[in-house]
């Protein structure tokens, strides 16, 4: 989700709560939290925004983050936080850990971006991240969130592979409420083809009652329960991909 999401909602909001979730359980599955400090690990969190997950994510490390909205990280006020895009940031660091959550769809040079990335990254290092699927959903809500594409599975992986990562788990989410909002999406879409007058694009994101909220938030934590037993629903809204930088001799 992005950050004008986050100017109409509150971190109630189901899809936030259940993700966090997700990422937490991402995140334990594949990394230790440290014990001592000279345990912890280097995370670096690109357009982590006003921060909604950090708090998951600095478990597991020493955490930095960037993010190139000024406003989203004067509201962020915890931990070492960035004013910058990928492609500006330098550094001579190394980072075992790079979280990119909901970002690489509003880069217009994905391939260059997963290229820098590899590079910040150490040997083994990790790369958790998350986008859009599926092609043909394409449409109102992404182009008011400014993004250039979704992807299909395949898509990242040729993508990632190109670029010097082993992919160790892609998983798609959001599955249950997939064939509604894609219905959604798709009527919309071909309305809005046929409708030739100028509008504004808006996101699909609204605030809701209280008790939607919570039915919505029970159904993907019960898709969260359901991947956590090996279950895996081949289609989603989102696809998350747990990848690891290729050794280098």
């Amino acid at each position: 989700m992005d950050y004008k999401d986050y100017e109409k909602i509150s971190s109630d909001y189901f899809w936030h709560k259940a993700r966090k979730n997700f990422i937490n359980y991402l995140l334990s599955k594949h990394l230790n939290e440290p014990k001592q400090e000279q345990e912890k690990k280097e995370i670096l969190e690109i357009g982590c925004g006003t921060g909604y997950q950090q708090e998951v994510i600095a478990k597991y490390g020493n955490y930095t983050g960037i993010d190139k909205n000024k406003q989203a990280i004067e509201e962020n006020k915890k931990g070492k936080i960035i004013n910058s895009n990928l492609e500006d940031f330098e550094t001579e660091k190394k980072y075992n850990v790079i979280c990119l959550f909901d970002v690489l769809e509003h880069i217009e040079k994905d391939y260059q971006a997963l290229q820098k990335i590899n590079h910040l990254l150490d040997s083994d290092g990790y790369l958790f991240l998350s986008i859009p699927a599926k092609k043909i959903l394409f449409g109102e809500h992404d182009l008011a969130m400014e993004h250039y594409r979704r992807y299909e599975k395949k898509e990242i992986e040729t993508l990632l592979e190109k670029n010097n990562f082993n992919i160790i788990e892609i998983i798609y989410w959001n599955s249950f409420l997939f064939p509604l909002i894609a219905l959604i999406r798709i009527l919309k879409r071909a309305y809005q083809k046929n409708n030739l007058t100028e509008q504004r694009h808006k996101s699909d994101i609204r605030k809701m009652p209280k008790i939607i909220n919570n039915l919505l938030f029970k159904i993907l934590n019960f898709e969260n329960s359901l991947i956590k037993l090996g279950i895996k629903i081949p289609f989603g809204l989102s696809l998350y991909i747990v990848a690891q930088k290729k050794y280098e001799n």
